[in-house]
């Protein structure tokens, strides 16, 4: 039995493991310079392979820094590389006239389409915008795209002319309902893990001396990326005239559908630019398989849907694909880099032609005449 007069055993006698609070101190103290420590240590690595990874100008990079050394603009066109290689301002402002910037970036999603539309109105107020519409993505959700969505956000983001600007778009796109919580939203802060160069000497150079020291593969001022390569002439497609033949002996056509997601973004667009009273412009930018490898009955089906859509604001929507060869004969293998994409000859030569065409609509004509029903 223990009396007053019997000593008091310890905490430690009674359980070896235990610290006092003087001791708990610094072991804590520790432990959080351990984390910080490690924390910095990635931080370091990550800023480093960025800087090694990350191309010079990289191609979304470059969209934004072209757009935002700007001092007017009045027309953007939006949409996949399809846009960017298909539409030149030079050339389309030269026939039409205006002052128009390409900010159509790799496989860019109709979200993204939508924010830089969103963006030119509120840096340009601009009148007018084109988006073009490329029928592979319109099944594709966007977390289905994600590395091309995180290549447009952190380069809109790097760009900006505030740091208050930059967090809110890096903010915009980790807390994205399409990507919050996703692998997506955390590798979005270590960019060369989605944005890496082919060619670390020729980057290493150009980081080093604050320069291009290679223009292939690289914009106009205006956004345009001009290509110098062609399809070659031995290829073939399928024709309008072949198409429902084909249509019935092809076991491998690919099926066209527009998912709900993208469905929902296209109204945005449309309600975006009926809201800031900017006139919108549908289209489909030519290229030559898309009979090939399409059924021309769900193409057509499709075409009718994105009418739909945008008919409901007075949108127009017209389809390149379809237009009539006594107005503009898109075929020709020399006028593409590959089969889905314009080259600098094509490319000029379409946007030529569509300064003519917004002539002749703005004029009064019935440029829907133009078309195969």
């Amino acid at each position: 039995m223990q009396t007053s007069d019997t000593p008091k055993k310890s905490p430690l006698a009674k359980n070896p493991g235990y610290l006092s609070p003087q001791q708990r101190a610094p072991r804590k103290s520790r432990t959080v310079l351990k984390c910080v420590t490690l924390l910095a240590v990635l931080l370091l690595v990550n800023s480093v392979l960025s800087w090694l990874l990350e191309p010079y100008l990289g191609p979304s990079e470059e969209m934004w820094r072209n757009f935002r050394q700007n001092t007017q603009i009045d027309t953007v066109y939006v949409g996949t590389s399809q846009c960017l290689q298909g539409i030149n301002p030079a050339v389309l402002d030269e026939a039409h006239g205006g002052a128009s910037y390409n900010m159509a970036t790799n496989m860019q999603s109709l979200a993204n389409s939508c924010d830089a539309i969103q963006t030119a109105i509120r840096d340009f107020h601009i009148r007018n915008a084109f988006l073009v519409i490329d029928h592979e993505i319109l099944d594709l959700d966007r977390s289905d795209n994600f590395r091309a969505d995180q290549s447009y956000w952190h380069a809109k983001a790097v760009t900006e002319p505030s740091i208050r600007r930059r967090i809110a778009d890096d903010f915009t796109f980790m807390t994205s309902p399409a990507f919050f919580g996703k692998p997506a939203s955390l590798t979005y802060l270590t960019p060369w893990v989605y944005n890496r160069t082919a060619s670390l000497s020729l980057n290493l150079k150009e980081k080093l001396s604050g320069k291009l020291l290679d223009t292939a593969g690289h914009r106009t001022a205006q956004g345009f990326l001009p290509s110098q390569e062609a399809l070659s002439p031995d290829l073939s497609f399928i024709t309008w005239d072949e198409a429902a033949e084909w249509d019935k002996t092809a076991v491998s056509l690919q099926d066209l559908s527009i998912s709900e997601e993208n469905r929902s973004e296209l109204i945005r667009i449309r309600e975006l630019c009926a809201e800031n009273n900017v006139a919108l412009t549908v289209m489909v930018v030519p290229y030559p398989n898309w009979l090939s490898i399409y059924r021309l009955e769900d193409y057509l089906a499709t075409d009718r849907t994105i009418a739909e859509i945008f008919a409901e604001d007075g949108f127009d929507f017209y389809d390149f694909n379809l237009i009539l060869p006594e107005y503009f004969d898109p075929s020709g293998n020399e006028n593409y880099s590959d089969v889905g994409h314009m080259n600098e000859k094509g490319a000029d030569r379409f946007s030529s032609f569509l300064g003519a065409f917004l002539n002749a609509r703005e004029s009064g004509e019935d440029v829907r005449s133009w078309f195969r029903e």
